[in-house]
């Protein structure tokens, strides 16, 4: 099998800039991180876990009695569409009977739409409350 030989150009930039062939490995290794508004799920977690989220839907998102709802649970997360998650947190909602308080637009904090659309990322990878995963 005949091998490949490098065309001149590319034997020019690897004479010119050796540091490339490292950077494109170096970069490779590390992994590819979301660009500046693209959705980031593992941001969305280490917000939702930074804000005032916890203290009514619990450190895990299982809920907390008479304060928020397990989000595991929440229909709009379990159909999948963050969209629609993140557009609830930017409206809120008013009280149930299950949990008079309701919910404060944007969560009652200053979460952007790039933070909405991170945390209803994560939140629709959760696993169903009650699994074993």
């Amino acid at each position: 099998m005949p091998t490949k030989t490098a065309t001149p150009r590319q034997r020019f930039c690897d004479r010119k800039f050796p540091w490339r062939t490292g950077m494109i490995l170096f970069a490779t290794l590390l992994g590819a991180q979301p660009a500046s508004g693209e959705v980031d799920a593992a941001a969305g977690a280490r917000k939702f876990h930074a804000s005032i989220c916890v203290q009514c839907h619990g450190q895990n998102a299982q809920g907390v009695p008479g304060m928020g709802m397990d989000l595991r649970e929440a229909p709009l997360v379990r159909a999948a569409q963050p969209e629609a998650v993140a557009a609830f947190i930017a409206r809120g909602h008013r009280g149930t009977n299950e949990f008079p308080g309701g919910m404060p637009a944007n969560g009652g904090t200053s979460l952007t739409q790039q933070d909405r659309e991170n945390i209803a990322a994560w939140l629709v990878t959760l696993p169903k409350s009650g699994s074993n995963h």
